[in-house]
């Protein structure tokens, strides 16, 4: 599996209904150019963000 879209699928189990596609896609895009491990992380860190709010 891609894994950006393996990514996206954890973020979206994670999240569930308040999963948001535009913002995940945002964050990839703001990102960008980095190793997979380290954008793996930054996607980490924003269901974490999303999960507090």
């Amino acid at each position: 599996m891609n894994t950006l879209l393996a990514a996206r699928e954890h973020a979206h189990a994670a999240l569930g209904a308040r999963f948001d596609l535009k913002a995940f896609h945002n964050l990839i895009l703001q990102s960008g150019s980095m190793p997979m491990t380290l954008l793996n992380t930054r996607v980490d860190q924003w269901i974490a963000k999303q999960q507090g709010t």
